[in-house]
Order: C-alpha cells, then structure tokens, then sequence
C-alpha cells in the first residue's frame, strides 16, 4: 500500500527537486584560496528498521527521484507515525500547527519537534553552530560558514554571519552568532517564518554541544553521533524515513534536503567546489581549537 502513496507522491517531488547535482562543484562556491579538510556529512535517518530506511532511501531518493543521497546514513529504527503528514504544513516556534505526526528518539533528544528534514552544522567541538529545518536557506551563505569553520579561523573555529537576528536579511537559518548578538540587545527573536506569530525562539542548542544520540549502520552495527562527528566540522542531516503511507507528503522535503547533502557531499567533503581568490591569513584549519 505504501508504495501507490510513495509513487503519487514522485510526481510532486519532480516539480519541486533542484536539478540534478553534477559532482564537479554545482552549488557551492568557495571564498578562499586556502586548503580546507573535507566536510563530515552524516544522514540520520528517522525509521521504523533499517529495512524501511534503506527502502525509502534506495526507492524515494535514489532510483525514483534525482537525489543520489551519496553521504553516509545512519538510522534511528524508534520512529512512529502519529497521524498523517500534510502536503504543505505551518509552523509555530517549530512546531507544527497541526501537532507533531511521528515521534522518534533522536527527534526527541534532538529536539527537532517532528520536523520532516533539519541539518545541523557542529564545529570540531560538537558544538551546534547553525541551523535550519526544510532547507530554505540561501545556500551560499550555509556554504560559508561551513568554510569558515573548516578554515578554523584564529584557531577557534569563528564564524562571521549572524543568521537568525532581528531585522537581517538571513530567512529561515540561525547561527549561535546570530544568537549571541541578539543576547547583546537583550531581545528574544526566532527561526524562520513565524505566519504572524508574535514570539519565535532559538535552536535549544545553539551555541551548546549537541546531545549523542544512539544509532544503527546500515549493518545493524551500534554507533553514536558522537562518534561519528567527533573533531570534525560536520553537517548532520536528520530526516524522516519512514514507509508508513500516511508519511508519503513529506518525501518533497526529505528529497530537497538529501539534494543540498548530496552538494556538499559533492563540493565541500569531495572537494569538487573550486578554491576562490581570497588568502584569509589567520586560517588554521590544522590547529585544533
């Protein structure tokens, strides 16, 4: 049954997918002259098996749409669908309008709130640096900070664009500069569109270390987040992939997400993003901060 939702729900993803990613630096364009080290991607996929994952990433990402989803993924097998998933939903704060509709232990440690797809950028600390759910960020300015981390300027791995503050241009991302300059002005601002809400609020851990979340390879094989992000800039890439019919609306998103880490997987992780014409002199990407 879950395949006759999967495939009416291609004909939507092939309307609103990004073009097909080449692996010769499509997206992301690089500032600096500088050697950088590769970017760490890690896929957590939030599933009912391993089974179900690997179903919905060989079927709904790689053979029926154009995503590649070439980045490693790992899977969270507690998730549990709830109620059906909209084709277009509103959210509040982060969460839902209409309530969260699956339920997943690394969602709730995380404390995504149910959202379909987040990617979360952590420095070579685990620290959580910037953030976004849905993926609707100008890519460019993601692309920079994830090179200014991989820069490590000063040796403290700093980051120069404050996304997420009152009045600024930056739609639907945070940074934890962002937070830490709105702190300086003593007022709470938010996270993406709010539809007229009148209060928005951070990323719980921007600006902290991200908890550890227990996993499963695609081998059946134990891990932990941590493990796998630990001393690397990484970008970790949480979606919902799930078999149940009632999840079919979601796989727009899922695929639109997958897409931007197939980019960075493609220009930043395999270096196919040609260096810019800038010599930022205090990089010290093989210091550790």
């Amino acid at each position: 049954m879950m395949k006759k939702y999967f495939y009416a729900a291609i004909v939507i993803i092939l309307l609103m997918a990004p073009p097909a990613f080449g692996k010769q630096g499509y997206y992301f364009k690089r500032f600096s002259s500088n050697p950088i080290p590769p970017l760490n991607i890690v896929g957590v996929a939030l599933s009912e098996s391993i089974d179900s994952a690997k179903w919905l990433v060989e079927e709904g990402l790689r053979k029926q749409n154009r995503t590649d989803a070439v980045f490693d993924i790992y899977i969270d097998p507690t998730y549990r669908q709830l109620k059906a998933q909209k084709a277009f939903d509103i959210s509040f704060y982060g969460k839902s309008s209409t309530g969260g509709k699956f339920e997943a232990e690394a969602d709730k440690v995380l404390d995504l709130k149910a959202a379909v797809t987040s990617l979360i950028i952590v420095d070579r600390t685990k620290k959580v640096r910037a953030f976004t759910q849905g993926g609707l960020t100008e890519w460019d300015d993601i692309g920079k900070v994830i090179e200014e981390l991989l820069l490590n300027l000063d040796g403290k791995e700093l980051i120069t664009i404050a996304a997420g503050i009152s009045g600024s241009k930056d739609i639907g991302w945070q940074t934890d500069l962002g937070k830490a300059k709105e702190g300086e002005k003593g007022k709470k601002v938010g996270f993406t569109t709010d539809f007229g809400a009148s209060k928005l609020a951070w990323y719980k851990y921007l600006g902290q270390e991200i908890p550890d979340v227990k996993l499963k390879k695609m081998d059946n094989a134990d891990t932990t987040l941590h493990d796998l992000i630990n001393g690397k800039v990484s970008a970790i890439i949480v979606f919902a992939a799930s078999t149940d019919q009632r999840s079919a609306f979601a796989l727009p998103g899922i695929a639109h997400m997958t897409a931007m880490g197939d980019a960075l997987y493609y220009d930043l992780t395999k270096g196919g993003a040609k260096p810019g014409s800038r010599n930022v002199l205090n990089a010290k990407h093989e210091a550790m901060p």
